[in-house]
């Protein structure tokens, strides 16, 4: 059951991750290229992105076990809609925050924040994509955190 579900997740990841490239580019290129950084530099931080999309697949694979059994549905789109409302914040404030760091003032505690590519790659982690939601009702159908978590592990392979 768990190498079964580890290839679920795997096989998903992987027929979805030209989507999930073009999905997640467009937020990645843009804070790589908002400072400075050599190639190899560039390369920790998408390995940090990946570990925070990695720890964010994990929690929610958890999560969403866990509520599948517990209840027999999810109403998604609030989630969905908050995972675009923090994730276009976060975008925001990282482009206040580059404005203000050329300008040399002062960067609020706030705006450090979106300095981090950790915390960049959870929230990409929870941006409901189409590939996303189906890994999610597979882990909710799976009803148990360990399945929802091996279910995630798998798709985030698959999609890395």
């Amino acid at each position: 059951m768990i190498l079964k579900t580890l290839i679920e997740g795997f096989l998903l990841g992987l027929s979805t991750g030209t989507i999930c490239l073009l999905t997640c580019t467009p937020i990645y290129l843009p804070y790589l290229a908002t400072e400075k950084r050599n190639l190899k530099e560039n390369f920790w931080k998408v390995m940090e992105i990946s570990f925070g999309r990695f720890f964010s697949y994990l929690a929610f694979g958890a999560i969403a076990g866990w509520l599948g059994a517990q209840i027999a549905e999810i109403d998604r789109s609030l989630y969905t809609g908050i995972a675009y409302i923090l994730l276009s914040f976060f975008l925001i404030m990282t482009s206040v925050r580059t404005s203000k760091q050329e300008k040399h003032c002062p960067i609020p505690f706030y705006l450090k924040l979106t300095k981090s590519a950790f915390l960049m790659g959870v929230l990409t982690g929870i941006n409901f994509c189409p590939s996303f939601l189906i890994a999610v009702s597979k882990a909710v159908d799976l009803a148990g955190i360990f399945n929802g978590i091996m279910l995630f592990m798998g798709f985030f392979v698959g999609t890395t």
